[in-house]
């Protein structure tokens, strides 16, 4: 689908659950980002039922991943989730680092693998649900909504 990189972003509240609508998010640029395939990540590992929980990732398509450290850094961002990843559509980024195991799966190395040989760095970021300790004037408000 379509990346968060404009300040606006929704989620399709999937119709398989007790209820249905959209989630949209709206606030700067700067304060909400995507580590979905949309936006050119590839989650290596993620509890689907955590809300607060280290990921593993890596870019796949380095057109869209600077977005998320876009002017500000990636810390304190709102970013969209993978379907597969976390109980939370949204979450917020608290800690991003270059991870001690930069291990891929083989398909995914080969795919990824540079003419030189090099591949992308995995990148570590923690994220959590904890939405009102994230300090505003790094990029100013996000706003939720739901519709159904």
């Amino acid at each position: 689908s379509t990346p968060c990189f404009h300040g606006d972003c929704s989620y399709d509240i999937p119709s398989s659950s007790e209820v249905s609508g959209l989630l949209r998010v709206w606030g700067a640029a700067d304060a909400i980002s995507d580590i979905t395939p949309a936006a050119g990540w590839t989650i290596l590992d993620c509890e689907k039922g955590a809300l607060s929980q280290d990921v593993r990732l890596v870019c796949h398509d380095s057109s869209g991943c600077p977005h998320l450290a876009q002017s500000t850094g990636s810390v304190g961002k709102l970013v969209r989730l993978p379907e597969s990843c976390g109980q939370s559509a949204f979450a917020r980024v608290t800690r991003d680092w270059l991870h001690q195991d930069q291990a891929l799966p083989v398909e995914l190395a080969s795919r990824l693998r540079r003419r030189d040989g090099v591949l992308p760095e995995v990148k570590g970021l923690t994220l959590d649900t904890d939405f009102h300790s994230t300090e505003l004037s790094q990029a100013g408000p996000v706003n939720f909504a739901i519709h159904g």
